[in-house]
Formats: C-alpha cells, sequence, structure tokens
C-alpha cells in the first residue's frame, strides 16, 4: 500500500486491508488532490494577478478642444403661419384708430379763442379801416372771404376785445384766396385797456414780426414763446400780397 494511501486510511480511521475503507479513501485523495491542484493554480494567478497596473490615478486636465467640424445643410427655408385671427384683431384696432382721429377733427377748433365760432361776437372785433367790397364779418376763419383794409398803410390793425382777461398762445391768419391776396408779416400788441397804443409783443427785447402766409389759401400759425395775458389784442399787417387782407382767430391753447 502506497505511503499516501496509508496516510488517508489512518486520517480516515480505517482498518487495513478493507477494501471497501480503501476504495473510499482513493475516491477521497483523488478529491484532495484535485483540490490541492486548484488551490495551485490559483496561487499561480495571483501571483500572475500581482504584476497588473494598481488603481487608476487622478483623471488629468482636459485636452485642447478639436477642430470645428464640416458645417451642416441649410435647413429649408420657413414656411408663415399666418393667424387670420391676428390679422382681424389689427384691422379692428386700426379702424378705431380711424374713429377716434373722427371725432378729434370735430374738436380741431377747441382752442380758438372764438372769432371763428360765435364765442366771440363780430361786435367785438373792429378794425383801423375796411375796404367797402369787404364786409368785415369775413375776417372770421369760417368764412370764404377775408378782411380788407380800406387804406394799405402801417396804421392798420384789427383789434379783438376778449371781455376779460385771457391767456392767448397764438395767432392763425389766411387770405383772401378769391383774389390772391394775403398778409405777409405781422406784429402783435396786446394789453388791459383799449388805449391809442398797446405794447408789443417782444422777443429777445424788440417787437417781434412774425412771418405769416405765403398764399392765398394756407392757414398759417404762429405761437408765442410765452403765452399773452390781455383783454385787448391787436395785429398789426405790415407786408402783404397786392392789398391787405386776411381772415384772423387767436389761439388759447
Amino acid at each position: 500500500m502506497q505511503a499516501s494511501l496509508l496516510a488517508c486510511l489512518l486520517a480516515l480511521g480505517l482498518v487495513v486491508g478493507d477494501c471497501a475503507a480503501e476504495e473510499a479513501c482513493e475516491a477521497k485523495l483523488s478529491a484532495v488532490q484535485e483540490a490541492l491542484l486548484g488551490s495551485q493554480e490559483r496561487k499561480a494567478d495571483k501571483n500572475v494577478c500581482s504584476l497588473c497596473q494598481g488603481p487608476p490615478g487622478k483623471r488629468g486636465d482636459p485636452g485642447p478642444p478639436g477642430p470645428v467640424g464640416v458645417q451642416g445643410p441649410v435647413g429649408e427655408i420657413g414656411k408663415c403661419n399666418c393667424s387670420f385671427s391676428a390679422i382681424e384683431n389689427l384691422k379692428k384696432k386700426l379702424e378705431a384708430l380711424e374713429d377716434f382721429r373722427r371725432q378729434v377733427s370735430q374738436y380741431e377748433n377747441i382752442c380758438y379763442a372764438g372769432i371763428s365760432t360765435g364765442a366771440i361776437p363780430i361786435s367785438y372785433v373792429s378794425a383801423t379801416s375796411t375796404h367797402p367790397s369787404c364786409s368785415f364779418s369775413y375776417i372770421s376763419m369760417s368764412s370764404s372771404d377775408a378782411w380788407c383794409a380800406e387804406n394799405n398803410d402801417d396804421e392798420q390793425y384789427v383789434q379783438v376785445d376778449l371781455q376779460k382777461p385771457t391767456a392767448i398762445y397764438g395767432v392763425l391768419t389766411r387770405g383772401r384766396y378769391a383774389y390772391n391776396q394775403w398778409v405777409k408779416t405781422y406784429r402783435v400788441s396786446f394789453g388791459m385797456k383799449p388805449t391809442r397804443r398797446l405794447q408789443f409783443y417782444k422777443e429777445k427785447g424788440s417787437p417781434k414780426i412774425f412771418d405769416a402766409n405765403i398764399d392765398a389759401t394756407t392757414i398759417a400759425k404762429n405761437e408765442f414763446a410765452q403765452p399773452i395775458i390781455a383783454r385787448y389784442v391787436r395785429i398789426h399787417p405790415i407786408k402783404y400780397n397786392i392789398h391787405m387782407s386776411m381772415s384772423l382767430e387767436l389761439l388759447r391753447c
């Protein structure tokens, strides 16, 4: 009996010479040998694995960016997604604005002192002279004609009695378009009492000469740098075309 087999039998506590025990010991020995062989192989693997790299080190800094890639194809042209409801809303807003403009146009004379609206009776407006072919009522801007001075000299003026101290912001004038006559320039004087001479409106220390009409049909508007406070206001024509003729209105705003 081999020594290894004998050791196996002794380890198993079996009696030598027992055949059944001998076969069992051989089988056990084979199992032990296989176990020992596997252990040696695992040890060899462990030795090999000891040569492997250790755990990963710290991640390095990121590298530089790569080159720009090839440009992709141009996309398709977008389509118009029109909203008819938005168009209708816009149309309604435009109509509302137009309606508002029409309403405002009805009150475009809201700043008139009243020569053209009747708030100032024509009896409160006068002139140094009036040509026989012109009715003085034509001084109103609502007239189709105009006031005409009888004498074309520097003593002529039109005076408006506002009946009480009033802030006046400017003057409107228009020519006599049926006869191609108009006032080119004028001065303005004002005061609280209808004395022979009133103080002239001044700018920079000198009486202001206003540029008036350039034709017989267009309304010329002149505003004061600061409103004047007066009961009486006079317009003194200086230069004119053909004849000293004009329609007149004062502005309260």
